[in-house]
């Protein structure tokens, strides 16, 4: 009889002993160290099908905006090339979508990284470039900030922006698109907009009768040839966007009118377009231009 309690205690404490190693196991799991940035090395397939090497930056607490302070990934643009590590080249031509006219290639004469800075250049030979972080950096809420200045000129149409990294799965719309800051022509004017599936392409945005009509503030009067710091707030729950800390745009996202495409990873995108459907012309003048980025952080 003592031999069965002694057999009995002895299983009493060896589970108790696996229970306890294994709460502590689940605990160090999801820790999250103070000095390090807190990504996720296995994205959830469900929302996104990537290379494994990507990394997945996700906001701890994705309802709080107050919460985004800490300096989770950026790039300054310190080196002497582009970084590898986070930016790829899309190339090609065919108008992209919207009958643009330049071709994006790779190198130096359209993307260099000079004195602290990135510079892609639109050229009279109608080339230009278009980097992303797609399968290297992707993102879901936090505080985008981008310090940028760029020239114009009739048919120029450069751009900082964001795409659903689900795009090669659901196709656009239905991926999402947050573009941050728009350009076009000599307009005084810098556009904001988000695009998404509801039964087909909607969008919301700056640039839109429709939102103007309500007399909601949007950047206007500014001279895109200087620096300015373009950003974006964006929670679980809203999506504000700023310009020189000021906000301009803001949109409820959630899960309602497709909406629900903006709870998902994305990842930046910097190009300089030639003329197409915004602009309004495919004569383009005054040529070469120049879009300078300083820096660009992402704060969750």
């Amino acid at each position: 009889m003592e031999k069965l309690k002694s057999k009995k205690t002895l299983v009493l404490w060896s589970t108790l002993i696996i229970g306890i190693a294994f709460i502590l196991a689940c605990e160090t799991s999801v820790k999250v160290s103070e000095d390090e940035p807190f990504y996720d090395e296995t994205v959830d397939t469900a929302e996104v099908s990537v290379n494994p090497s990507t990394k997945l930056f996700v906001a701890e607490n994705p309802s709080d905006a107050s919460s985004f302070t800490k300096l989770v990934w950026s790039d300054e643009f310190n080196g002497d090339s582009l970084d590898t590590s986070c930016w790829k080249y899309e190339t090609g031509a065919g108008g992209w979508g919207n009958n643009e006219i330049q071709t994006y290639k790779k190198g130096t004469s359209n993307c260099e990284v000079t004195n602290g800075v990135l510079k892609i250049s639109a050229r009279e030979n109608k080339t230009s470039a278009r980097i992303i972080t797609k399968d290297k950096k992707h993102f879901k809420y936090g505080k985008v900030e981008a310090r940028i200045k760029m020239d114009q000129g009739q048919g120029s149409w450069p751009a900082f922006w964001m795409l659903g990294a689900n795009i090669d799965d659901v196709s656009w719309p239905a991926c999402g698109e947050i573009d941050i800051m728009e350009h076009i022509n000599k307009e005084k004017e810098v556009l904001q907009t988000l695009h998404w599936d509801f039964n087909g392409h909607a969008m919301w945005g700056t640039g839109m009768e429709e939102y103007r009509n309500y007399n909601l503030p949007y950047p206007k009067d500014i001279d895109v040839s200087e620096w300015h710091t373009y950003g974006i707030t964006w929670t679980e729950d809203k999506i504000t966007m700023e310009l020189d800390g000021k906000t301009y745009f803001s949109s409820g996202i959630g899960n309602y009118n497709g909406l629900d495409a903006f709870n998902k990873p994305f990842f930046f995108i910097l190009n300089y377009a030639m003329g197409g459907n915004l602009p309004g012309t495919n004569t383009c003048k005054n040529l070469p231009w120049h879009m300078y980025v300083d820096y660009l952080r992402v704060y969750q």
